[in-house]
């Protein structure tokens, strides 16, 4: 009789497992639908950043007027960014720090023309064809 009493006793704990494991079961899965929806979205904002950015490289190629090389994106960006002058003096800055790298002597930027800067350009006035021209 008590045989038959722990073999009932088993019984009822394994139901209670089962209930269990298929409660475990269901929240897994729960878990598992919840990581694929954040993975997916994921995805999909990653490709979303991936079109934009590749939208805006297209929208500064196109106007350019063509395709970009490494060395002409990076100038337009810097000119843009620094005006003439600027542009001039990170070039010259550049190839200086490149020297140094290599071992060479400074490049000399001696004779090359000189871009005015924009406060001087400002003061400058252009003069007009009405204007009578100013040597005698």
């Amino acid at each position: 009789m008590s045989q038959l009493f722990h073999l009932g006793e088993r019984m009822g704990d394994h139901a209670s497992l089962k209930a269990d494991l298929a409660e475990l079961t269901s929240l897994l899965r729960e878990e598992k639908d919840n990581v694929l929806a954040k993975e997916k979205e994921t995805k999909t904002l990653k490709l979303k950043m991936r079109n934009q950015d590749e939208a805006d490289y297209g929208g500064e190629r196109r106007h350019s007027g063509g395709s970009l090389g490494a060395n002409e994106g990076v100038a337009q960006s810097s000119d843009r960014l620094l005006g003439s002058e600027g542009a001039l003096e990170l070039y010259k800055m550049v190839n200086t720090s490149e020297a140094e790298y290599r071992g060479l002597p400074a490049p000399s930027f001696e004779g090359e023309p000189v871009i005015p800067s924009r406060s001087a350009t400002e003061k400058t006035t252009d003069p007009t064809a009405d204007d009578p021209p100013s040597d005698p």
